[in-house]
């Protein structure tokens, strides 16, 4: 419990650089009918909510690691199973952020705002 806070810091913060990065709220809505309005507010949505499953993803790696360097610590652990928790949790996050992006382009491609025409 004493480490919730930093794991809520750093959750947070992480979280917050993916959304500035992945673009998430729509530039504008100009000249878009209901339906395409729909499909935006549907893609940010899912969007968001995977974005969160990732910055919980984050926070159960940064407290995985930080157990795995106490027991170090201790003399339970190994820097091997330190590192290892790194190098998986990186590459966990890695694929679940590039499962983001995929979803979000499947989306968009699904519901293609339509042309309008003047």
């Amino acid at each position: 419990m004493k480490y919730l806070g930093k794991m809520a810091f750093f959750t947070s913060a992480f979280f917050l650089s993916f959304y500035g990065y992945a673009g998430i709220v729509p530039a504008s809505f100009n000249n878009a009918t209901v339906t395409d309005n729909i499909t935006v507010y549907i893609s940010v949505t899912v969007t968001l909510l995977l974005s969160v499953l990732c910055a919980g993803g984050f926070g159960v790696v940064v407290k995985n690691t930080i157990s795995s360097y106490s027991d170090i610590k201790e003399g339970r652990g190994t820097w091997g199973k330190l590192l290892l928790q790194v190098v998986v949790g990186a590459g966990l996050l890695s694929l679940a952020i590039y499962l983001v992006n995929i979803a979000n382009s499947i989306i968009h491609v699904s519901g293609q705002v339509s042309p309008v025409t003047p």
